[in-house]
C-alpha cells in the first residue's frame, strides 16, 4: 500500500509491524499455556507413588536405589 506521502508510509508500516510483533506474543503465549495445560492433565493421570531413596554402602562406594514396600498380602506373608 503506498500514499502519495511517504511519512504516511513508514507509519503504517510502523503500525503493521507492531500488530504482527503482538500478535506473535500472543499466539507463543497461547502455545506454551496449551502446553502447560497438557502436562498439568497428563500429571495428574499419573500415579502418585513416592518411593524413598535407600542409600547402601558398598566395597567400591555407594549404591542409590529406590525400592517399593511390598503389600502383605504381595509378600505371600500370612
Amino acid at each position: 500500500m503506498k500514499t502519495p506521502f511517504p511519512p504516511i508510509n513508514w507509519l503504517i508500516l510502523g503500525v503493521l509491524v507492531g500488530l504482527e510483533q503482538r500478535w506473535v506474543e500472543l499466539k507463543a503465549k497461547q502455545a506454551v499455556d496449551v502446553a502447560i495445560d497438557e502436562y498439568h492433565a497428563k500429571m495428574d493421570e499419573l500415579e502418585d507413588k513416592v518411593y524413598k531413596a535407600v542409600i547402601e554402602e558398598t566395597e567400591n562406594g555407594f549404591t542409590i536405589g529406590y525400592f517399593p514396600e511390598e503389600d502383605e498380602s504381595e509378600s505371600g506373608q500370612v
